[in-house]
Order: structure tokens, then sequence, then C-alpha cells
């Protein structure tokens, strides 16, 4: 049935889109590369002009990861109800699931006027919700146990997209790659920013060689409001199990 709830949710979402929700205009240009690839990449020397003051919250995010520590008595993985789930953490990686409020208001704020969501909503033709934020540090390999993100498709619904940013120079080693039709697409440069629909992508990263990587993934759902929810769902969450029921409150379904 989970199946049947997104179709349902995606359908209704798009009618929402042509018949009520205020449209805001994207590039020709990057409208038709996205429609041919199904991906859009910037950086610092390609960034969207309305993108930039969104980057520079992602990388406050990033920064209050990096001083994060977990005092927590317990592992929490799954922090809404009505979530899918995949357990599975890699060891060279610190997630952060307690993301200040006033930062959520600042990223909601900024990815509101953006043209990185603008231009996902001309993509998908619907509006969205950020249903999952998840935070993490990405560190070198230094055991047995530790290794990098292998090449996989989300396996999420269809109608979800992501918007991927890392924080940090990527000229020596991709930040992410992304691979369709045989050839490689490697995200680099200075702070990229990705948006791509992770479903029909095949993509993966390879552990960064020296310094540690910060990211933030936004996973994003269509929506058939103008309410936009933006929560932080826990870094093992996946979409809402039926998106057209209450997917907010907090449960501690998944812990250890």
């Amino acid at each position: 049935m989970e199946f049947v709830y997104h179709k349902i949710n995606l359908i209704i979402s798009r009618l929402f889109y042509f018949f009520v929700a205020e449209k805001k205009v994207s590039s020709d240009k990057e409208k038709k590369n996205i429609k041919k690839n199904r991906f859009y990449i910037s950086n610092n020397e390609s960034r969207m002009n309305n993108d930039i003051e969104l980057v520079n919250v992602l990388k406050l995010i990033c920064n209050h990861t990096k001083n994060y520590k977990n005092t927590n008595l317990f592992q929490k993985y799954v922090l809404k109800g009505n979530y899918t789930f995949f357990q599975h953490s890699l060891s060279n990686q610190k997630h952060c699931d307690e993301l200040p409020s006033e930062l959520i208001l600042k990223l909601s704020q900024c990815l509101e006027n953006s043209d990185i969501i603008t231009l996902a909503e001309s993509f998908m033709q619907c509006k969205f919700s950020v249903v999952n934020v998840r935070s993490w540090i990405f560190y070198p390999e230094k055991t047995k146990n530790d290794g990098p993100v292998n090449k996989h498709f989300d396996g999420l619904r269809k109608g979800t997209l992501k918007i991927m940013f890392y924080e940090g120079s990527f000229d020596q080693q991709p930040a992410l790659t992304i691979y369709e039709n045989d050839k490689e697409y490697d995200v680099l440069g200075e702070n990229p920013l990705v948006l791509f629909e992770p479903n029909t992508l095949l993509h993966g990263a390879l552990a960064p060689k020296i310094n540690s990587r910060p990211t933030v993934e936004l996973t994003l759902s269509p929506r058939f409001s103008n309410k936009c929810i933006i929560q932080q769902a826990g870094f093992q969450a996946g979409l809402p199990t039926n998106p057209l029921k209450e997917y907010t409150k907090n449960c501690g379904m998944l812990h250890s």
C-alpha cells in the first residue's frame, strides 16, 4: 500500500501545482539540462544567485555538526512516526540529528527563496516538503570497518528528489559520482551543491582521503498544500510510510 499512497500523493501534488500553487520562473538553461540529465550540479564558480544564501546556511549546519557531541544515553535512529527506515550506517561517519530549531528555520526560509528548489519544482512539476534533513561528517578510512558509500539507487518513491551539499574543495577527489549511460559525472569544485533523482541515477562516494567531508542531505517529497514541512526524521529514516497522514510527531521507534 505504501506505493499506492505515494502515487496518490504525487498525483494530487501535481494537480495542486498546476491549478493552485504560485509558481516561480527558473532558468531555461538549467531546466533543459536537468530534464535531460536528471541532475544539476553547481559550485562557488557556477552558483545561481538565489542559492548563495542557502549555501551559507548549509555551511552553518556543517559547522554545527563538526562541533556536535552526542551525549544521549541511547542512540536514536528514527525520530518521527509514520516513516520507513533502513538499518545501515558507516563507522567513519558522525551524524547529527539534533540541529537547533533556529538553524532549521533559517534553512526553511533560504530554501523557499532559492533557485535550486524552483528548479526542483519545475522538473518534477510539484511543490516539495523536506521530509528529512540529514547532516554528517565523513571521515577517511582508518580501520577495516570503515568504508565508502558504494554505488546504489536510493529505492525511494517516484517524485522524490535529493539536494546534497558538500563543504570543502573537491578538485583532487569528487564529493560524489553519478553514473549514467556508461558515463561518470564527478561532483567537483568548491562547496558543491547537487540536485538529483536518487531513485533512477546510480551514485556513490569514496571515503575522503585526507580531510573529513561535511555533508548535508535534504530529502524532498511532493506536497499538496501551501505549508512546507522541513524536519529531521533521523539518520536512518527514509520517507513517510503514508504521506497523506501525519508524519511530524516525535516517536522513539528505533534506538539502541
